[in-house]
């Protein structure tokens, strides 16, 4: 099984938002550490096997945002959150992983505003 969701439009949406990033006139991304990196995969690992919080205590609207393919945070993830913060909201974009949200930019944005306006 590939690591990756590849078909024409998640190939297309990969693309542009590479192309967006070359386009950045000031670009001040810092280079993770080896160091920041396995404490990024420990909490990772930790949180997979932590018993779930009790999320039915949260009132506030939440904006749930997955790829349909995501490998780190799999969307099965984003239906159980869905279920368990009651007042949630959740946008699951097709042909899309872990930077969906950046592979539509759109529809994203419309997305949030709509959702912040309410």
């Amino acid at each position: 099984m590939p690591l990756l969701h590849q078909n024409a439009p998640s190939k297309q949406a990969g693309k542009a938002f590479i192309n967006r990033l070359k386009q950045r006139e000031i670009v001040e991304d810092k280079a993770i550490t080896l160091a920041a990196y396995r404490r990024q995969l420990i909490a990772i690992k930790q949180y997979a096997h932590d018993q779930p919080a009790n999320l039915a205590q949260i009132n506030q609207p939440t904006l749930i945002v997955n790829g349909d393919h995501d490998r780190m945070v799999p969307v099965n993830g984003s239906y159980e959150l869905h279920e368990r913060i009651l007042n949630s909201q959740l946008k699951l974009y097709p042909d899309a992983g872990h930077m969906a949200l950046f592979q539509n930019p759109n529809d994203f944005a419309a997305l949030l505003a709509q959702f912040l306006n309410h």
